[in-house]
């Protein structure tokens, strides 16, 4: 198990409290265990407060602290992991032993493995009589997870958030994790943290529920969380009283943003140089080269969405199988259904694209990429899509070596409301993408260079066009783009 610790500016570390994320399938009992945990494990005194739903707050057994994050699903958690770093030091994915192992459940298991974080499983509802916790386990080691008693070694505690069964061991297994963790921070050193949720009080102002990761934060100070920044006028425990600081894994809520800030963002008492910036380079498949410093490898990463499970595992097989010793390809997220913003930020900070099969990419979702420079590629045949893939490695393997080109003939101008320019072209040769760096001619000679913004074929956006297509195209930046100029884009293969 690797140890999960914040690198002080000198040695002056203590221990500190685990973090904690429960996580599972919609159901499956994540809500009645934290309510469970909170309400048992909290002073009689306190619990008039507990109410407050800050999203995250901290219990005390056996005379130690153990901090949860009140998730609100794999999304969310994806996003702040994606800004964040490691927000999370345990993870307790919860299951439902008379309903087994889910999609949701996979795509948390894939989330915690993915993202190196140790987990433990909790199998809850053994109160049930129709309980089969022997097919449950079976389930867990076809996905890959083998547990203690299946020889194994990912902890399972069988549970009843309902009636507190096991809640106990469940808990002397997240603070043994914990001591293997040896989780360290130094309450000297600057500040930092990151914040669960935000959200506007209308008669307070902004308030963001922030977790200490290292340092203190006190009152009085100015934070800076991406672009948005503040002084803490007032921070407040879960249970709404006020505090004059907060240590290493305290959740606390701050009052002091000039507005609300994005859940999943660091939080410093440092002013940050440049924050949230976006890539220079646009991460698409067609120049995507990245250099593996440690295993001297070029590398593709992916995030992979598809319509149906079946789908989805059958895309990561035969992708996972298109790697060579030189040039490797990582799915860093798959899950079923319709991109989202989540996956976006995960994808701009991973360096990776979104590729998606049998779906359409919200609208909202695709503004976001093209403001965060990622590409969503959709694909409605596995084939291309697993042809596309293996060609991009070959690129990769190739150096860009290879060059590609493409041109098109404008053949009409549509004006919009925006001052863009569409320019309603056909594509004389090979395909144009969202992303590529264009050229404009006019009478032979370079009118104007840019990149191609968005591409629309029959009213519907998509991430590229082929050969023989019509097409509408807004190049930025605008240019007066006329009826009979030529685009012509050149691309690394």
């Amino acid at each position: 198990m690797e140890k999960n610790t914040v690198s002080p500016a000198k040695d002056d570390t203590s221990a500190r409290p685990p973090i904690v994320a429960v996580m599972g399938h919609v159901d499956h009992g994540k809500t009645t265990l934290l309510d469970n945990i909170r309400k048992t494990r909290v002073a009689t005194a306190e619990l008039g407060g507990i109410t407050q739903q800050i999203g995250a707050y901290q219990v005390t057994f056996n005379n130690r602290k153990i901090t949860f994050i009140d998730t609100p699903g794999h999304e969310a958690f994806t996003l702040m992991r994606s800004r964040s770093g490691s927000v999370a030091d345990l993870v307790i994915v919860v299951i439902a032993a008379d309903e087994g192992v889910k999609t949701q459940t996979k795509e948390v298991l894939d989330l915690v493995r993915t993202a190196k974080i140790p987990f433990l499983i909790a199998l809850n509802k053994i109160d049930r009589p129709e309980v089969n916790v022997a097919r449950v386990k079976e389930q867990l080691a076809e996905a890959g997870i083998l547990v203690e008693d299946c020889g194994g070694q990912i902890v399972c505690v069988e549970i009843s958030a309902k009636d507190g069964r096991n809640i106990d061991h469940l808990l002397e297994m997240v603070l043994l994790m914990a001591d293997l963790l040896e989780l360290k921070a130094d309450v000297s050193g600057p500040f930092d943290g990151f914040i669960v949720e935000a959200k506007m009080d209308q008669k307070r102002g902004p308030l963001a529920t922030v977790i200490v990761r290292n340092g203190k934060l006190r009152a009085g100070e100015a934070v800076w969380a991406g672009n948005t920044s503040g002084k803490v006028k007032a921070l407040f425990n879960p249970q709404g009283k006020s505090l004059l600081e907060a240590l290493p894994s305290d959740p606390v809520e701050l009052l002091g943003f000039s507005r609300v800030p994005n859940a999943g963002l660091a939080v410093t008492t440092e002013k940050p140089g440049e924050v949230d910036a976006v890539p220079k380079e646009d991460i698409t498949l067609s120049n995507f080269r990245r250099t593996d410093a440690e295993a001297g490898q070029l590398s593709l990463n992916l995030i992979l969405h598809a319509d149906t499970q079946g789908a989805l595992e059958a895309l990561r097989g035969s992708l996972i199988r298109l790697a060579t010793p030189t040039a490797s390809l990582n799915i860093i997220f798959s899950a079923t259904g319709e991109p989202t913003a989540s996956d976006v930020f995960l994808a701009r900070d991973q360096g990776a694209i979104i590729v998606c099969f049998n779906l359409k990419t919200p609208g909202p979702v695709k503004d976001l990429a093209e403001e965060n420079k990622v590409e969503i590629r959709t694909y409605g045949i596995i084939y291309e899509l697993i042809k596309e893939i293996d060609f991009a490695l070959k690129g990769l393997l190739s150096s860009g070596s290879t060059k590609e080109n493409s041109s098109a003939e404008v053949l009409k101008i549509f004006p919009l409301s925006s001052g863009d320019l569409v320019a309603g072209c056909r594509i004389i040769s090979g395909r144009l993408k969202v992303g590529d760096k264009a050229k404009i001619y006019r009478n032979n000679e370079v009118y104007h260079e840019g990149r191609i913004k968005n591409i629309k074929v029959k009213r519907e956006r998509v991430s590229q066009a082929e050969e023989g297509s019509e097409c509408g195209l807004i190049i930025f930046p605008p240019a007066e783009i006329k009826i009979g100029d030529r685009i012509e884009v050149i691309r690394a293969v």
